[in-house]
């Protein structure tokens, strides 16, 4: 052959080889990392978001019982729910508490069994 024949062939094998002057090699590489990437990215979102509910529900019931604690309830209704409901204090503060200290909704709580 001649060599501008085989120079031609050369230059024709390396834009073969490359695109851009990056090897096809190196941009098979750079997609499979690529593809990598976005797998882990949406697994992270997604585990990421199972996370925060469970934890936004956390936050919830913590300040719910927090709120419930700190509650001021009326020793007239806690008397109240300990005779009707025959239970000890303790309890019928619970209920009480459990019905944001509404005497009527912890009775009514109590009679249909919703405790």
């Amino acid at each position: 052959m001649a060599p501008a024949v085989e120079e031609d062939e050369a230059a024709i094998q390396v834009e073969d080889s490359e695109v851009n002057g990056v090897s096809k090699e190196k941009l098979r590489e750079a997609k499979g990392v690529d593809s990598v990437t976005d797998y882990v990215t949406e697994k992270e979102t997604t585990v990421d978001a199972a996370a925060a509910t469970v934890a936004l529900g956390s936050i919830d019931s913590a300040m719910q019982s927090k709120k419930q604690s700190s509650m001021k309830l009326s020793e007239e209704d806690i008397k109240v729910v300990m005779e009707e409901c025959d239970m000890p204090k303790e309890a019928a503060e619970a209920l009480l508490r459990g019905n944001d200290g509404v005497l009527k909704s912890a009775l009514m709580a109590y009679v249909t069994g919703q405790t």
